[in-house]
């Protein structure tokens, strides 16, 4: 129980700080269907909060936010980043190296709470593909 509690709570940050980074770059997109894009993968990734909230309520917990240092970091690279270039192109390629860390991060929690209960296992494998999904899309824009 110990280690589903653990993978859902990384599986909720996870999908927090992807949002986080999408809603910073949203504001610099240009091209309306790649606006769109990110706005479903907004979306998407607020549908993985929702549904490990759910699934850790059952444990009486809640979600666990991204770490804050982490979170300021990430602020900082980008604002410099999309100072110096906030083309279409900067913008996917700084989502690309965002879900790259992502799944690293996600394989990593998944070999460490090996005991995590089945539901667990697939929220973090949807959360794995929907990185690689939205990475795939974003290879159209560089």
């Amino acid at each position: 129980m110990e280690d589903t509690i653990k993978m859902l709570k990384q599986c909720n940050a996870g999908a927090k700080m992807a949002i986080g980074t999408i809603e910073r770059v949203y504001p610099y997109a240009k091209d309306s269907t790649f606006k769109d894009t990110l706005s479903e993968y907004i979306k998407k990734h607020e549908d993985i909060v929702a549904r490990t909230r759910e699934l850790l309520s059952n444990y009486c917990m809640g979600g666990k936010d991204p770490n804050p240092i982490a979170e300021f970091m990430a602020e900082m690279t980008t604002k410099m980043r999309l100072k110096k270039d906030s083309s279409d192109r900067s913008v996917a390629s700084m989502i690309i190296e965002g879900c790259d860390m992502g799944t690293k991060k996600l394989k990593e929690y998944e070999k460490k709470y090996c005991c995590a209960s089945e539901d667990s296992f697939d929220t973090i494998k949807n959360l794995m593909d929907l990185e690689n999904k939205l990475k795939s899309e974003m290879q159209t824009y560089l």
